[in-house]
C-alpha cells in the first residue's frame, strides 16, 4: 500500500484515528437522559469549567454559577449547547457540558437501547465501529460580529415577530440567538429591545443619531429606535484544522462509490487500470476506494473488484464495460459471494 503516496497514508491514518476515538467513547460517559427542551437543569458551580467550555462553544458565560433553571431550546452542532432559562428570567446559550450530570455529553450519542436477543438479552446493545469514522465536528457558526451602523429596519414582519427577553436585551444575547440558525448573517436590535435576524443584508445605512434608544438589558448599548435598527455583520473567525479538513474529504470520497455485492466488476481486455504502476492492492475496501481517487492515474479509475478473502481490490477503467448481459466477447463476471463490485457514482467533493 505505501506505492499510493503520502495523501492516501494520511487519510487512512486519520480514519484509523477517527475509529480509535469512537472505540474509546465507553458507554459509561453515556447520559441517559438526552438534552431537551423542559427538562429541568442546574448550571456548574465550577468557574473554571463554565469559561473553560464557553470558550470551546464561542459562548459568552452570562449567567450565575449554580443557576438552576429549564431548558428552552437545544442546539446540538459543534459544541452543543442548550438556551437556558434561569429561574430569575435570565436567558442564555450555555455549553451543555457546563450542565449539571452532563459534564460527558457526547454530540450525537444515543441512548443505549437494549438487546432483543442473542445470549444476554436486555443488556446494552454493542457499539458497532467502522473504519471511517465521522469527521470531527467543527462548529462553522458565527463566532464574532462586527457594526454595520444604523440602518432602516425594513420588513415590518420581520420586527414584528422578532426576538425579546424579559430579563432584557444586548447585542450578545441577540447575536447568540442569531447564530443558533444555519445561514444568519446579520442581526438587528430595533425598539430599545427586540432582535431579529437575517440572511441577507438589512436596509440602507442611515445617521447614528436615529438609533439613540438604549438597550433594555444594557443602557451602555444602542439599540436602535423607531423605524431603524442597530445592525450587525456576524462572522466565523474559526479555522478547521487540516487533520478535520483530510478526515472529512476522506469520509466524503469513500461515501462517493455504489456497490454490487456478489460479484466481480467486469473483465474485459485492456480495462485494468495502473495506480502508481499496479492494477492491484493489498488493503481495505475503504483504502482502496481511496486509491482509486488520489492514487497516480486514478483520472482513469472507475472503481474495483474486491476480494473479501485475499483482502485485496483489482482497478478498472470501466466496471461495466458493455454489461455482463449484452453478449460481447470478452466480456465476463465472476459470480462469488467473497466478491464485491465498488463504482464511482456521480457527485465529487469540490
Amino acid at each position: 500500500m505505501g506505492g499510493f503516496g503520502l495523501s492516501l497514508s494520511l487519510f487512512v491514518s486519520l480514519a484509523l484515528a477517527g475509529a480509535l476515538n469512537v472505540k474509546s467513547t465507553g458507554r459509561s460517559n453515556l447520559r441517559k437522559v438526552q438534552p431537551k427542551a423542559g427538562l429541568a437543569v442546574t448550571l456548574t458551580s465550577s468557574k473554571d469549567a463554565y469559561e473553560e467550555e464557553c470558550t470551546k462553544g464561542s459562548l459568552m458565560p452570562m449567567l450565575d454559577l449554580g443557576a438552576k433553571g429549564t431548558i428552552v431550546d437545544v442546539d446540538e452542532t459543534g459544541e452543543g449547547s442548550v438556551m437556558m432559562k434561569a429561574s430569575n428570567g435570565d436567558e442564555a446559550w450555555v455549553p451543555l457540558r457546563s450542565l449539571v450530570g452532563f459534564e460527558n455529553w457526547i454530540k450525537g450519542a444515543p441512548n443505549p437501547g437494549p438487546n432483543t436477543s442473542g445470549p444476554n438479552p436486555g443488556a446494552p446493545a454493542p457499539a458497532t465501529f467502522n473504519m471511517f469514522a465521522p469527521a470531527p465536528a467543527v462548529d462553522k457558526r458565527p463566532s464574532d460580529f462586527m457594526s454595520g451602523g444604523c440602518q432602516f429596519s425594513g420588513d415590518a414582519e420581520r420586527v414584528k415577530h422578532g426576538y425579546t427577553r424579559q430579563a432584557g436585551m444586548t447585542k450578545s444575547f441577540c447575536f447568540l440567538h442569531c447564530r443558533k440558525t444555519s445561514g444568519n448573517r446579520y442581526f438587528g436590535l430595533t425598539k430599545g429591545g427586540i432582535c431579529f435576524c437575517s440572511e441577507l443584508p438589512i436596509g440602507a445605512k442611515t445617521s447614528k443619531k436615529m438609533c439613540d434608544t438604549v438597550c433594555s438589558g444594557n443602557t451602555a448599548e444602542k439599540c436602535g429606535g423607531i423605524g431603524v435598527a442597530n445592525v450587525y455583520t456576524m462572522m466565523n473567525c474559526n479555522k478547521a484544522a487540516p487533520e478535520h479538513l483530510a478526515m472529512e474529504r476522506a469520509v466524503k470520497l469513500a461515501s462517493l462509490y455504489g456497490s454490487i455485492e456478489g460479484e466481480s466488476c467486469a473483465q474485459t481486455k485492456n480495462n485494468a487500470c495502473e495506480l502508481n504502476g499496479s492494477t492491484k492492492m493489498l488493503g481495505t475496501p475503504d483504502e482502496c476506494k481511496l486509491a482509486c481517487w488520489d492514487g497516480k492515474g486514478a483520472d482513469r479509475c472507475n472503481g474495483f473488484s474486491y476480494n473479501s478473502v485475499l483482502g485485496r481490490c483489482k482497478f478498472f477503467k470501466d466496471v461495466i464495460d458493455g454489461g455482463s448481459d449484452d453478449g460481447m466477447p470478452g466480456t465476463k463476471v465472476f459470480k462469488k459471494e467473497t466478491l464485491t463490485c465498488y463504482f464511482k457514482q456521480l457527485g465529487y467533493p469540490y
